[in-house]
């Protein structure tokens, strides 16, 4: 256990006191952690009687973090917050020193971000518990390949979303063996998993969609992080354009785009999110396309009233792959409950990530840098496409990419 002595002036008031990983703080401060990524040094959260103020103190970046944590060190840090809790009239500043030197390990673990894998879905149209079906010749799943590019690139902790139904079976596929190599946590998404004022209509099996499984992990991250749906094969190109950026020390949000020729199955249609980018690398929008086929090196799109969008196969297109900071959690519950408002007797509504990031963008309430891969997507959107995976994987192991058995 790590100890630090935590020294905050806040409105003219001077407090100190220790602080461990979490601890109960006297006077103004409700709770305070100790948060293990690049970006994060001390999370706060403070009620001063006129507002409940949660806020961060940041370095400048993961260097100046790893120079300075270590004993006997102080690191300083201006006291801010972006969300709309903050006083703009409150003044704070802290400053920590690290009582006890760390270990090596533990200051990996401070400086690198986590992976939230969403494994909440259901799999309609696959007919089958897709997550956890082997794809690699020692019996390794899509996860497996996923955390195995992620752990190389410079993640430490996962956090996976998944149904309490299916704890047992995801954990003796997954967790068993990937808890050996990294801190792993879950959390579980389920229908009442809702606001106060809101309960889950009769009839309603439908999960409420990708932000509210977000939404149940937001307990277990504190800093910097990237989602991924289980059920794809990125590649290890975009886990490490991800890291790099999350470790960056930047507010800007990150989505790594696919080439759209490279994401199509040859079984059926899909939908893909059609990315709209500014000249300085940063989208604009997410148009999302219901009903894409391939057609040679092109595709083409067919809309419900049968017109035809012609493709060329060079689209830049969302496959789900994104890079966070905490500030996303609050954004995306407001959002949520917008969408429970205007929606809930729907049986069949989702709320949808892009849609919320289209929202954010377009209110400039968030920036999302583009990271381009030309990594092949692979995903088992029909059941035949789980063949094309395990072809992908195996052409991956003959060039090296990943040892015949991933784990120990």
């Amino acid at each position: 256990m790590v100890r630090a002595r935590i020294s905050l002036h806040f409105d003219d008031k001077d407090i100190c006191f220790d602080a461990f990983k979490v601890i109960s703080a006297p006077q103004y401060v409700q709770k305070a952690a100790l948060s293990f990524n690049s970006q994060i040094a001390i999370v706060l959260w403070m009620n001063t009687g006129s507002a409940k103020i949660r806020g961060r103190a940041c370095p400048s970046s993961s260097t100046a973090l790893k120079s300075s944590w270590k004993e006997g060190a102080s690191l300083r840090a201006n006291f801010a917050s972006p969300n709309r809790f903050t006083s703009p009239r409150s003044k704070c500043s802290l400053s920590m020193w690290c009582l006890d030197k760390p270990s090596a390990n533990l200051v990996e673990l401070m400086t690198s971000p986590a992976l939230l894998v969403l494994a909440a879905g259901m799999g309609n149209r696959y007919r089958g518990l897709k997550q956890i079906d082997p794809v690699g010749p020692g019996g390794e799943t899509i996860i497996d390949y996923s955390i195995y590019d992620a752990l190389r690139a410079g993640f430490r902790k996962l956090v996976f979303v998944i149904r309490k139904d299916l704890e047992h079976p995801f954990k003796e596929a997954v967790g068993a063996r990937v808890e050996r190599h990294t801190p792993v946590e879950y959390a579980f998404q389920e229908l009442g998993m809702l606001p106060p004022e809101f309960s889950v209509p009769a009839g309603r099996t439908k999960p409420w969609g990708t932000t509210h499984a977000i939404l149940t992990a937001a307990s277990a991250i504190t800093g910097p992080f990237a989602v991924i749906n289980a059920d794809d094969y990125y590649g290890p190109g975009g886990y490490r354009a991800l890291a790099q950026h999350l470790q960056s020390g930047t507010v800007d949000y990150a989505m790594v785009g696919f080439v759209l020729r490279n994401t199509l199955s040859d079984f059926g249609a899909v939908s893909r999110g059609v990315c709209e980018i500014s000249d300085r690398g940063f989208l604009q929008q997410v148009v999302e396309l219901t009903n894409i086929e391939p057609e040679g090196a092109r595709a083409r799109n067919t809309d419900a009233a049968g017109r035809i969008t012609q493709l060329t196969g060079d689209e830049v297109v969302s496959m789900n792959m994104w890079g966070f900071t905490p500030q996303i959690f609050g954004q995306i519950r407001e959002h949520f409950h917008k969408f429970l408002e205007l929606n809930i007797s729907d049986a069949q509504s989702e709320s949808h990530l892009p849609s919320v990031i289209n929202e954010l963008v377009h209110a400039g309430e968030a920036r999302v840098r583009v990271l381009r891969t030309n990594d092949s997507w692979a995903g088992v959107t029909y059941r035949e496409d789980h063949a094309r995976v395990v072809e992908t994987i195996g052409r991956r192991i003959d060039d090296g990419t990943y040892p015949k058995r991933l784990w120990p």
